[in-house]
């Protein structure tokens, strides 16, 4: 592959190459060269011929480049990547018979993100802090439960069992809503079949009278996705737990997994009563909570976070989450990923 030979791009190169960490994309969004400061950041040495959106994970750079190549203009946005806040510059031009972009990478003054850094470590801490004792009660529930001579606790024992890991749930996504860092998240990337990944949330994840009322339908050819397991199974159990907080009780809640044209859709659909085209846009703030039937399964309160928090991460692993509802015929909630295709070697 040859490198960009534009004047423009190439003078850009020249102030930058000391200082600034760089790439250059083309109109497919694939990395055609990079300068080593930006591979040192990316932890990668084989930046080049990857696509942008898998290597910076940003659904809001993908769009933004897009644009500019459409329009043939320049452009700059903040973005959190790699541990830090950047200033992205985006600089397009056409020549010969192709266009070129140059990415440049400006990494913010530290007294910006000095407050944000120190919530972040103040969030980590407590986080550890809650952790540990859940983690113990945790194991020692499930060490209880595989003792025979304590059948008749049994449904107790099933309860502290479940409520811990609900608690941590809990605990995983307030950290996850106020933290923008995620990398104390010990879960890397990673490529997964869309499949395997949603079976395994279902079968490791659910209580069983949970996992009886799902319906799982997955997709007749194998279909991979990028992320990271921890926040997808998140965001996963929000919109899960929805679905079963608002549909009948012992009604299924269908998961059904799709893909075409480049995306992969996961689409979670509940029996409850519908919601509001009014209402629809509001479902995703943050405290919102809908007023829940009384026939419904669950007859517990939300803090009104679930979707919010869905709908963060998703945006966080570059993708999109929509609702479909109408009343009486219940609500769709799809996530909506971009496939990862697999190359055979």
């Amino acid at each position: 592959m040859t490198k960009p030979s534009s004047p423009f791009i190439l003078r850009l190169l020249r102030q930058a190459a000391s200082s600034l960490s760089w790439c250059v994309i083309d109109k497919d969004l694939i990395i055609v060269d990079a300068n080593e400061k930006i591979q040192n950041i990316t932890r990668s040495d084989s930046l080049i011929g990857s696509h942008v959106l898998y290597v910076f994970l940003s659904n809001k750079l993908e769009q933004e480049l897009l644009r500019c190549f459409r329009e043939k203009t320049k452009s700059s946005i903040s973005l959190r990547l790699f541990e830090h806040t950047w200033t992205v510059e985006i600089h397009v031009e056409t020549f010969e018979t192709q266009s070129l972009c140059l990415l440049l990478f400006i990494k913010k003054d530290a007294s910006e993100t000095e407050e944000k850094q120190k919530n972040e470590e103040f969030i980590h801490n407590i986080s550890h802090e809650i952790r540990t004792p859940l983690t113990m009660i945790h194991g020692y529930a499930e060490y209880l439960l595989s003792l025979k001579s304590l059948s008749k606790q049994h449904q107790r024992l099933q309860s502290i069992l479940s409520q811990s890991v609900r608690i941590q749930h809990i605990v995983s996504s307030l950290i996850h809503l106020h933290s923008p860092d995620h990398s104390k998240d010990d879960c890397p990337t990673e490529t997964f079949l869309i499949d395997k990944l949603i079976g395994d949330f279902l079968d490791e994840h659910l209580e069983q009278k949970q996992r009886d009322r799902i319906k799982f339908e997955p997709c007749k050819k194998p279909l991979h996705v990028r992320a990271k397991a921890s926040l997808f199974y998140i965001a996963l159990g929000n919109l899960l737990d929805n679905a079963f907080k608002f549909s009948p009780r012992l009604s299924k809640v269908l998961v059904k997994i799709e893909g075409g044209d480049g995306l992969v859709l996961i689409h979670i659909k509940d029996s409850g009563n519908g919601i509001s085209p009014h209402l629809q846009s509001k479902v995703f703030e943050r405290f919102y909570r809908m007023i829940q039937p009384p026939q419904t399964s669950l007859q517990k309160k939300g803090l009104g976070l679930g979707l919010s928090i869905a709908k963060k991460i998703i945006h966080d692993i570059a993708g999109e989450i929509h609702l479909k509802s109408e009343i009486s015929k219940g609500s769709t909630f799809s996530i909506e990923l971009k496939e990862f295709p697999i190359r055979n070697t």
